[in-house]
Order: C-alpha cells, then sequence, then structure tokens
C-alpha cells in the first residue's frame, strides 16, 4: 500500500469509527473550586461551575450515573464536598462514593462519569484502564492542587500520565496563594467554564494543552492577582471528541487535500 492509500485509510477510519473515540476529559487545576466553600461564598457561581460540569460530562444523556472514587475530604458527600452532591442529585443525576470493588475497568464501566482526587486511579499502572474507559464512552474528570501524592510535582505526574493521552496537563508547582481566593476567570466559550465570573482557589495546579492546535482540547483560564497585572494561567481543561458529523468532515476534508496533492 502506498503513502496515499495509507493516509486514506486513516481518513476513512475516522469517519466510519467515531464510536471508537474517547468521550470527556476534565482536568480541574484545585479542587477548592468544587467544595462547600465554593458554594458558601459564591452560590450563584458555583451552581453554574457545577451544572454545566455536569451537564459536559453527561454528554446529553439525562439521569446520568456519576461517582466519585476519592477519599478526599473536600469532595466528599458527607463532609466538605456535600453541595455539590446536593446540587448534581438536584439536576437528576446519580452521584455516588467510593464504591466497593477493585479500581478496574469492570467498575469503572457501572458508571456513566468518574470523578478522581488524590487517588485511586493515579500512576502509570492505572493510565491504561482510564484510557479504556473513556475510549469505551465513559467521561472522567481529575482533579488537582490537594498536596497529596508526594505534592505538586508528584501529584501532577500521577495524573499526567492519563490526562497527556488526551491533550491535557497538570503543571508543577502550584500556583494561587496559600489562603483561599475568589479566582476571577477569563471570559471563555467553554462548555465547562462559559459565563461563571469567579471560583474559589488555593495552591492548585495550572493546566495546559499539550497542543494549543488540538480542536478536541481547550482550556478555561483564571486571572491571578498580582499587585500590577494579573497572571493568565489555566486553571480547567476539556477534551472532547467532535460530533460524527465533524468527524465526517475531519474524513471528507483529508480525503480533498490528499486528492489535490494527486
Amino acid at each position: 500500500m502506498n503513502t496515499s492509500c495509507m493516509t486514506l485509510a486513516g481518513a476513512l477510519v475516522i469517519v466510519s469509527g467515531s464510536t471508537a473515540f474517547a468521550q470527556r476529559v476534565v482536568a480541574m487545576g484545585d479542587e477548592w473550586m468544587l467544595t462547600n466553600s465554593a458554594f458558601v461564598t459564591n452560590a450563584p457561581a458555583a451552581t453554574q461551575l457545577a451544572t454545566q460540569l455536569g451537564a459536559f460530562i453527561a454528554n446529553g444523556q439525562a439521569n446520568a450515573n456519576f461517582v466519585v472514587m476519592s477519599p478526599e475530604s473536600r469532595l466528599s458527600p458527607t463532609s466538605q464536598g456535600s453541595i455539590l452532591a446536593a446540587t448534581m442529585t438536584g439536576l437528576g443525576y446519580t452521584w455516588s462514593h467510593l464504591p466497593a470493588g477493585p479500581f478496574n475497568l469492570a467498575t469503572l464501566q457501572a458508571y456513566d462519569g468518574v470523578i478522581l482526587c488524590n487517588g485511586p486511579g493515579n500512576g502509570p499502572a492505572n493510565a491504561p484502564i482510564l484510557t479504556q474507559y473513556v475510549n469505551g464512552g465513559g467521561s472522567v474528570v481529575v482533579v488537582g492542587g490537594t498536596g497529596g501524592l508526594g505534592g505538586p510535582s508528584g501529584e501532577a505526574a500521577a495524573w499526567n500520565t492519563f490526562l497527556n493521552n488526551f491533550g491535557l496537563q497538570l503543571n508543577a508547582p502550584y500556583v494561587g496563594p496559600a489562603t483561599q481566593i475568589q479566582l476571577p476567570i477569563v471570559p471563555n466559550a467553554n462548555p465547562v467554564g462559559a459565563g461563571v465570573p469567579v471560583t474559589r482557589w488555593s495552591l492548585g495546579h495550572s493546566v495546559t494543552e499539550l497542543n494549543p492546535s488540538n480542536p478536541m482540547t481547550d482550556i478555561v483560564f483564571g486571572a491571578f492577582p498580582n499587585p500590577t497585572n494579573p497572571a493568565i494561567r489555566g486553571i480547567i481543561g476539556t477534551y472532547d471528541v467532535p460530533s460524527p458529523g465533524a468527524l465526517s468532515l475531519i474524513g471528507l476534508g483529508a480525503l480533498a487535500s490528499m486528492r489535490r496533492r494527486r
């Protein structure tokens, strides 16, 4: 097979095999964005962020089934994540916490979306499991900034083995002050962050794209306070596969390009 035929085959796979592509991934730089502290400080902003996050990882599915697979107290429904849990269940989602069973593909596939924070699920051994889960149609939210897993560098490295497969990355060192602040969000069109004016933040990871020209990834930016000039840093990253129609256009565009080169 010549190079043109091989490229054509790849283009046709994109068109016809869209169901084999990943669904949705979210990287959030700091867990404080989803805690009771965020809701108490600015309930409308926190509620909007949670609502848009839920809609994004549900991917249009009503009554989606989500699970928080983390012992992190700030996301626990019985602790600092209680308002988040009430908000999600109020939106019609099932919101579970720490299910029984091992961390494996079978456990994950019982849910439409999985929220991860400070383990389990981190590290090279679990990255293939999470990647296979997303490729099969699940959604994953990775929440950083906890200070666990060996600190800023260790925590970033633990999750990047998975996130890098979808063009996203948590960075070290942490950004922002040690005390919680109301962080202004730069106006954006991201489905998770659009229209949210502020969020809660304290020592979290900045989030970046591995390839800023990748149409499947997008970044929400925060304007961190500085005595003279705000420092703009990514705080939320999203990965989303285009609709089947968009994938078809990608395939047809590749085909047309090859025809022009012949």
